[in-house]
């Protein structure tokens, strides 16, 4: 770093000075600070996205600070107009902020000598919120009224506030705030062009809670760009959403099956705790009912010593017990509908496989993990219903189950138990420096947590890296960060991360063959 920092400084002083002075012939009152990015915090980059240091280009930033939002952009107009901009680098924060409301116009540079320099503009006010975060310049140390930045980090703390007082424990507040925070997003407007940002495949009812709980509750029916809508239908960025309203409120049990944000759960969990045991059986009834059309077959079709056999194994004492855990949203109508139907199909057996996996509602039915996405405890799982295998669990974004995750008659979201036991298989890469005794180093530290290796392979080694793909078993999210911490701590590794199935890989030398190739 040092060696290619010689004469650099110079070189930022004098992009500064000539920006500053463009700025003051264009008529901008800006401040521009200079910064070269810490040593660490190049190393971290490097080493979380496996570049070298030539390939980290933000390691000279400058950050122009001006009076209005108007300012920033012919700021913008002004620099790429004297420096050619670099590809791909430009963001433009200030029209859509990010969740936590910072604003910023980003962008990159080639400046004098080749040198690349990131530039981030923002108002006073911006910056401010940057630096200290959404505490920053709140209106009641004022009086005066909210800024648009300000508004939105109010409603969020708002939101996690409202979260908090629905939440009947810490753990389900913390449950329900970890299942919210994503960081891939769309960005969708209102009918008046606000902007609201909701995590990736968002409905309706995402969005109609996160105008207004009241809203979200009374919500019957939406348009999006004015055509009429399914509530279920995943949103897209750019689309204008409108919805529909009842007088009486509309929240459904069915709902929970397809929301995303932590916000909607929260407060449909809350508007069903409060549902009467009869509102909530005829409900539960409803949905059930609507399930088991799928499978051509009514409720009241099914024999009593059926119905009494499926009681027992999930057991609940009574039907009406299990429609109450329905409606409240305790229990998936579209697994109990399966439940039933592997009840009606299994006429030879007196008692039907239970399974022995651990999937909240999953009592009596067959169980398995699907290999291609290689769910584990913590995971977001989705179920996918199979004749032949049963409950498949996927994880939610395992392109597997992308075509068919939001029809319910293949699909419903499942949770993990509790309490859980076992091990489970997951795969994990590791990019690491070409040298001899990697693999011992590795394995030792895996042996560490009591973990097993069942399969290791390798790409070809390129330059003086070697990629390793390692299947190994774990207990649960927990224990795999802690082995990855661990290999991280490594001087020879550059980068251990967990593998999906929606990334792509091509390991094509086998060092271990799997010991295990069954679905667990």
């Amino acid at each position: 770093i040092k060696k290619n920092s010689r004469g650099r400084k110079k070189i930022l002083k004098k992009v500064e000075s000539s920006i500053n002075q463009k700025l003051n012939e264009n008529g901008l009152n800006c401040s521009i600070i200079s910064r070269r990015k810490h040593c660490y915090g190049i190393y971290k980059k490097m080493k979380k996205q496996s570049k070298t240091l030539n390939e980290v280009l933000d390691v000279y930033a400058l950050k122009i600070t001006t009076s209005d939002a108007m300012d920033c952009y012919k700021t913008l107009g002004v620099i790429h107009n004297a420096f050619n901009p670099i590809e791909g680098r430009f963001k433009d924060y200030i029209a859509i902020p990010k969740s936590n409301s910072y604003q910023s116009l980003h962008t990159g540079i080639i400046t004098f000598e080749g040198l690349p320099v990131e530039i981030q503009i923002r108002t006073n006010e911006m910056d401010e919120l940057a630096e200290f975060g959404i505490a920053a310049h709140w209106a009641y140390k004022s009086g005066k009224k909210d800024n648009p930045a300000q508004a939105r980090a109010r409603r969020w703390v708002n939101g996690l506030m409202e979260i908090n007082e629905r939440s009947e424990s810490a753990s389900d507040f913390v449950e329900v705030i970890k299942t919210g925070l994503v960081s891939n997003e769309v960005y969708v407007f209102t009918p008046q062009g606000d902007i609201i940002d909701l995590p990736r495949d968002s409905t309706p009812v995402d969005f109609a809670f996160a105008l207004h709980s009241d809203i979200g509750l009374h919500c019957s029916g939406c348009r999006i760009n004015k055509n009429l809508a399914p509530l279920s239908v995943p949103l897209e960025s750019g689309q204008t959403i409108e919805i529909i309203t009842d007088k009486v409120p509309q929240a459904n049990p069915s709902w929970l099956e397809f929301i995303r944000t932590s916000r909607a759960r929260s407060a449909i969990r809350h508007n069903l705790k409060s549902l009467k045991d009869s509102e909530a059986r005829k409900f539960g009834k409803h949905l059930l009912e609507q399930s088991l059309n799928v499978h051509e077959t009514k409720l009241r079709d099914v024999p009593k010593n059926k119905i009494k056999r499926l009681l027992t194994s999930l057991n609940i004492k009574s039907v009406r017990e299990l429609l109450e855990n329905i409606g409240s949203g305790k229990r998936s109508s579209l697994v109990v509908a399966h439940q039933i139907m592997q009840f009606l199909d299994d006429k030879e057996k007196d008692e039907v496989q239970f399974s022995n996996l651990h999937i909240t509602g999953s009592e009596g039915l067959v169980v398995t993990y699907s290999s291609c996405c290689r769910p584990i405890p913590g995971d977001h799982v989705i179920a996918h219903f199979s004749k032949s295998r049963g409950i498949v669990i996927h994880q939610e974004r395992c392109k597997n189950i992308l075509p068919i995750r939001h029809d319910p008659a293949l699909c419903s979201p499942v949770q993990w138990e509790d309490t859980l036991s076992g091990d489970f298989s997951v795969e994990i890469k590791i990019v690491a420096e070409d040298k001899a005794g990697i693999l011992a180093e590795v394995s030792a530290v895996i042996a560490e947590y009591s973990s097993n290796i069942e399969s290791i392979k390798s790409d070809p080694p390129i330059g003086e890296k070697v990629d390793l793909y390692i299947l190994l078993a774990v207990t649960n999210r927990n224990n795999l960060a802690r082995i990855l911490r661990r290999l991280r701590r490594k001087d020879f590794v550059l980068s251990a991360t967990r593998m999906h199935s929606w990334e792509q890989r091509n390991a094509t030398l086998p060092i271990i063959e799997e010991v295990n190739s069954e679905n667990r």
